[in-house]
């Protein structure tokens, strides 16, 4: 008998890390003969690119609280699933977390929380209200899945024993396509680099554009994303200090295979945020071989397996302008090191990420809760 489980998570629109996750295990379960997925959309639509402040983002959580709560309980109580599954990006969403499990506890389901993003080593130092808010949900769900292993670690070492670490699959797709792509590295184009996200000063795109003006070698920055008027007049504003600012490109949401290309022609990919969980993007510039600069932020570090004497990519600490220069400078001048960990950012994408291997090890977790119940 398959497993029935409802995914509670956002899909895009607005166009986002977990919104994108959430589509790609959505396609990849839809012919699966071992579980059903039921999936409850919390996107919020409209939302702003750079931040609310506290008061309106409160508001608002209680608002989508008041407005999700009571269908997720209806859809539980009708579709009967083995197992909910809820996506957390956390803060001011962990109350919403916590009142959730605790309807569906009273309920008897089996829950699994899925925290997507890697503050919680940081976090638990600080022993903060965020830090008691994830001890209290963690103790009410099931299980527990985080993206990085500095979390679980984290976790762990607090004695908690219901965790899971899990990171995110390359969708599925891409990682087809891919595999029958060789890398080419005579066709990408010198001096150009590329950042795909949100173009929002917490994605480190303030000391991108610095860097980059200070790089002569930098012939073309491209950033591919939503921006804000604001948000653009201060970039190029920076830019403007070397050739008018002539050589940034500034791009909004792209297709897939647009971006996909860009990351085939590009001589480094950047990724400077000041935080992260799993970022998708960067999955994706891997399976292409592209060379890749990061800041050490969630599961980044993991990810380009910095630790390693063959490293998938170079990691900077955020908002450090000069390393991160110096490290887009390393690729742009050492092309035989660049295509060396581009080559292994693909090799390890297809070993460690593929879709079949992750989305196998989340089916066992729902059936070892199964078991458990059983």
């Amino acid at each position: 008998m398959r497993s029935k489980i409802l995914l509670v998570s956002p899909l895009p629109p607005p166009v986002g890390g977990i919104g994108t996750w959430t589509k790609h295990i959505l396609s990849y379960f839809e012919n699966n003969s071992q579980c059903e997925l039921i999936h409850y959309n919390t996107a919020v639509i409209k939302r702003r690119i750079t931040q609310h402040s506290n008061i309106v983002r409160i508001i608002g959580g209680v608002k989508e609280m008041k407005h999700n709560i009571p269908l997720i309980v209806e859809i539980v109580k009708m579709k009967k699933p083995d197992v909910v599954h809820l996506i957390s990006s956390a803060y001011y969403g962990l109350f919403r977390d916590f009142v959730l499990l605790g309807r569906l506890k009273k309920l008897g389901v089996k829950t699994v929380i899925h925290f997507r993003f890697g503050r919680i080593p940081s976090l638990s130092k600080q022993n903060n209200w965020e830090w008691k808010m994830i001890c209290l949900v963690v103790n009410r769900a099931g299980k527990v899945i985080v993206i990085d292993k500095k979390s679980f670690e984290t976790l762990i070492e607090h004695g908690y024993k219901n965790i899971e670490y899990l990171p995110n699959p390359i969708a599925k797709d891409i990682e087809d396509m891919e595999r029958i792509t060789d890398v080419d590295f005579s066709e990408r184009q010198k001096g150009y680099v590329l950042f795909v996200g949100q173009v929002a000063p917490k994605k480190g795109i303030m000391e991108l554009v610095t860097a980059c003006a200070d790089l002569e070698m930098v012939r073309q920055l491209t950033l591919i994303g939503p921006y804000e008027k604001k948000i653009e007049q201060q970039i190029r504003h920076i830019a403007s200090k070397r050739d008018d600012g002539r050589w940034l490109q500034l791009k909004d949401v792209q297709n897939t295979e647009v971006v996909l290309e860009s990351m085939r022609k590009c001589n480094v990919f950047v990724l400077p945020s000041y935080t992260e969980g799993f970022p998708n993007v960067i999955l994706e510039s891997m399976i292409t071989g592209c060379p890749i600069v990061a800041t050490s932020v969630g599961a980044v570090d993991d990810m380009l397996n910095t630790k390693d004497s063959k490293p998938a990519g170079i990691c900077v600490k955020p908002q450090d302008i000069d390393k991160l220069k110096a490290a887009i400078q390393t690729f742009l001048t050492n092309s035989e090191l660049a295509e060396q960990m581009g080559l292994i950012a693909k090799e390890r994408v297809l070993k460690e990420y593929s879709t079949e291997i992750i989305c196998d090890k989340m089916i066992k977790i729902w059936q070892s809760m199964q078991v458990e119940t059983n």
